[in-house]
């Protein structure tokens, strides 16, 4: 079983070095041109040449491109210290948030009544739900 790894092994990497030589075509370029502009950025032609040459699958690509995404915060196509400072923000205050709603779940839990915050103080509710009935 080794033998034949290592002939599957040396087969591979001869086809792989045998398509690194090759010219990239017209109908390369054509494939390659996700924008119909003529031009492959660098980031395009290095998908392409990782998929052809099977180092990764487009699913892994996918992937990547999704955590990419996630941490371009401010979508500007580039991962900035300002989006990882924004993505911490964000992530704190949706901390903050469950952390008040289960607080506010085991007082209704206990007995107190629920009270609605809208957005500003004088606009508080409280409502009875046991008997489903506002309290002024």
């Amino acid at each position: 079983a080794s033998c034949v790894a290592h002939i599957n092994a040396r087969a591979a990497a001869k086809a792989e070095k045998d398509f690194l030589r090759r010219e990239i075509t017209f109908d390369d370029l054509d494939h390659l041109d996700v924008n119909d502009d003529g031009k492959v950025c660098q980031l395009d032609f290095i998908t392409f040449m990782l998929l052809a040459m099977q180092k990764v699958d487009r699913r892994t690509m996918k992937d990547l491109t999704s955590i990419f995404n996630a941490l371009d915060a401010g979508k500007t196509g580039f991962i900035e210290k300002e989006d990882l400072i924004l993505l911490r923000q964000r992530k704190r205050l949706a901390k903050r948030l469950r952390r008040e709603a289960r607080h506010r779940k085991k007082l209704y839990e206990k007995g107190y009544p629920r009270i609605e915050v809208g957005k500003t103080q004088t606009s508080k509710r409280v409502y009875d739900h046991l008997e489903g009935y506002r309290i002024n």
